[in-house]
């Protein structure tokens, strides 16, 4: 048995003898400083001991805790690999690590672009006027995510504090939830403030007060950096104010925009700087409009997000226009009684004759009930000769109910036009959607994703919703990536393939990614030329609406 490691004699007769002498004259000193009254005399006698043996154990703990903070291994750790370390923190337990331990304080400030350039919403940004003056003392751009002007109390050393920072401020969103009348001068002279280098910006009134009074814009005219601008439902009548100054903006975000073509909003999108503004998305207000007029859209778009509250918004806008733009995106507007697209909603927008097959990606989605919602994402190729702007268009549909597809000149543009289809499937979906309303008869290349492999025979569910796919050349199925890959029996998935009923005696290529095969590859030859296994699986679903 290892003998338990001891001090030197003469090390440990020197350290006891010194403590010993230290304690013996603080209880000299401690005995004669306190009252020496009789009854008293005994209890200051033991009094000093106490605080003597008091204070030796706080020099023993303090004497520990130097050593183990410069022996852990948190302390020998590079300041980089805290960096990172610190980075997947959120941003308040960053503030709350930051103070358990010094060099990790020390660390976390060593890399302030990283950890402190981004605030995320906040309705108390007075208080990090020190986390500002670090990032501004070294000229690094803040991103403010989210300023809510929510307590009247905070309104004015908020707007004070932001005002201060605003040429180094690259991100305002600013929220102005509740503030008196007496506190619009501060707000109005932060908006009012020079900003040069700002690049993104957000203003949404949930009061809808009407406008600010300025006399030469928003930041003085002065943003020579603005690229992206978001304005909330009572905040478009802004939008002239930045169009005057001539900044050169890349997108626009507007909510509560009416479909109207006599709406000044349209007009003042025109005069945007064409050379820059190439992305737009906007949410709809309800009304009619008895205008035979239609709205243009700037011509320069590229991009395109509508949230529409019913197929009656579509009727004033200039649809030949919005063919020519490459990415096109429609989303029912979030309400209570709206929660799916229907087929008059997203067929105008569907590719038409002239147009090359292309790929299709759905992402199935649980619904209300037993209801299946679908993410639809569209990819085709321009082929005519004519067109303004050829080469690819996406068309992406958030939230399509499956019955939809029953309309068969929505089928013939989907389901039954595209070369490649990918399916994600998610974990415990209601059911899979009935989608009988003709085969898939142009589909070559077929990829099931699955966002939990369930035991059981793959590609049963294209059966139970009577999919065909005649022209079937390759399949791909991908699990999620986990630690231990799931088992695919070969046998089972060999027997359902034919219930895809293609044509071919076989198909071309089978590849299964993040599985492990049972018994072996083997079996599966008979239903596949080429049967492929990859390790990689499935990390995350992706996102139709900023993916494209």
């Amino acid at each position: 048995m290892a003998q338990r490691p001891r001090l030197p004699p003469e090390y440990a007769t020197a350290l006891r003898k010194s403590i010993l002498d230290a304690c013996a004259a603080a209880s000299k000193v401690l005995r004669t400083s306190v009252s020496t009254d009789a009854d008293k005399g005994d209890d200051g006698g033991a009094a000093a001991i106490s605080l003597v043996l008091e204070t030796v154990w706080d020099a023993l703990q303090e004497y520990a805790r130097q050593n183990n903070g410069a022996h852990s291994p948190a302390s020998r750790l590079p300041p980089e690999i805290l960096c990172s370390i610190f980075a997947l923190l959120s941003f308040a337990d960053r503030v709350q690590t930051s103070h358990v331990y010094h060099p990790w304080r020390n660390a976390s400030l060593a890399f302030p672009a990283r950890l402190w350039a981004m605030i995320p919403p906040t309705t108390r940004l007075d208080i990090m006027s020190s986390l500002l003056d670090r990032t501004a003392a070294l000229a690094i751009p803040v991103d403010l995510m989210g300023v809510h002007l929510k307590d009247p109390q905070r309104v004015v050393p908020i707007c004070e504090l932001a005002k201060l920072h605003m040429p180094h401020i690259r991100t305002l969103r600013l929220h102005i939830d509740e503030f008196a009348p007496a506190q619009s001068r501060a707000i109005t002279s932060l908006l009012h403030t020079p900003a040069p280098v700002l690049r993104h910006f957000a203003l949404t009134d949930g009061q809808t007060r009407g406008t600010f009074p300025f006399e030469s814009g928003f930041f003085c005219g002065h943003a020579p950096m603005l690229e992206q601008l978001e304005l909330g439902a009572s905040c478009t009548q802004h939008l002239l104010s930045f169009v005057a100054s001539n900044a050169p903006i890349r997108s626009i975000s507007m909510q509560g925009v009416t479909m109207r073509p006599s709406d000044p909003v349209w007009r003042f999108l025109r005069q945007v700087n064409s050379s820059t503004f190439t992305e737009l998305e906007f949410w709809t207000l309800p009304g009619e409009s008895r205008s035979s007029d239609k709205i243009q859209l700037p011509r320069a778009l590229t991009r395109l997000g509508i949230h529409l509250r019913g197929a009656a918004d579509l009727a004033t806008l200039d649809m030949e226009r919005i063919t020519a733009i490459s990415s096109v995106r429609v989303a029912p507007f979030a309400s209570v009684n709206r929660t799916r697209l229907h087929a008059a909603e997203i067929a105008p927008f569907l590719p038409q004759n002239g147009y090359h097959l292309g790929d299709m990606t759905v992402i199935l989605r649980r619904g209300h009930g037993r209801a299946t919602l679908m993410d639809i994402q569209i990819v085709t190729q321009s082929l005519q000769e004519s067109d303004s702007r050829p080469g690819r268009r996406t068309r992406t549909f958030l939230q399509v109910g499956s019955p939809t597809f029953f309309s068969l000149p929505v089928w013939d543009s989907t389901f039954g036009m595209v070369t490649s289809l990918t399916l994600y499937i998610p974990e415990n979906l209601n059911e899979w959607p009935k989608l009988d309303a003709g085969p898939c008869s142009n589909v070559e290349h077929l990829t099931l994703t699955y966002a939990v492999w369930e035991e059981g025979h793959p590609l049963t569910e294209l059966a139970d919703a009577r999919m065909a796919f005649p022209r079937l050349r390759t399949l791909a199925l991908q699990a999620p990536i986990c630690s231990r890959p799931p088992i695919l029996d070969a046998y089972a998935l060999a027997a359902v393939v034919p219930s895809l009923q293609s044509t071919a005696a076989k198909l071309e290529v089978l590849s299964l990614h993040g599985v492990s095969v049972w018994p072996s590859c083997e079996v599966l030859r008979d239903v596949a030329v080429d049967v492929r296994v990859e390790d990689e699986g499935l990390i995350l679903f992706p996102d139709l609406w900023e993916e494209n």
